[in-house]
């Protein structure tokens, strides 16, 4: 999935949880640095008047600190639930993965998931933790993955939709 979904070849559309939501961008004189808000479905982001950011770095960026917050807490909660044991959990930016999981047991999860439904997020997460018992993708794995989340199918499948 491209970083922003197209419905309009002109247009970018932006999401958060799995809802499109409208950016609101104004200018203030008197600002140093960008103050942004979240309510009622709609990004307001009052931007210094000089700013040369573009919406979709602003975005991406806020993005990025809800990711830090979110997906590490869903990630402890669900470790916790279903007894895994994890060294760290870490936020990036990757192209091409949505997760990934090293054999010192460092969870790594891409700050773009923050687009999709919480239940997507969540399959991404129980996909990496599964992996902690089982480094590879093999029947054993799915199994695993299919015990903790039983439509990880459908929820794979959205993350390949665009």
């Amino acid at each position: 999935m491209s970083d922003t979904r197209f419905k309009d070849p002109e247009k970018s559309y932006f999401y958060y949880l799995g809802n499109e939501i409208k950016i609101v961008q104004s200018f203030d004189l008197f600002l140093s640095q960008h103050k942004i808000s979240f309510k009622e479905g709609q990004l307001h982001i009052a931007s210094p008047h000089s700013s040369r950011d573009e919406i979709k770095f602003i975005f991406d960026s806020w993005l990025n600190h809800l990711a830090k917050k979110y997906i590490r807490a869903r990630t402890e909660l669900l470790k916790d639930g279903y007894g895994f044991k994890i060294n760290k959990i870490i936020i990036r930016g990757q192209r091409t993965l949505w997760g990934s999981c090293s054999s010192k047991a460092n969870l790594s999860f891409n700050y773009k998931l923050m687009k999709y439904r919480e239940e997507v997020i969540d399959y991404v997460i129980i996909h990496e933790l599964c992996h902690l018992k089982v480094m590879n993708h093999s029947p054993k794995f799915w199994s695993l993955v299919e015990t903790h989340c039983p439509n990880f199918k459908s929820l794979k499948k959205e993350l390949k939709s665009p």
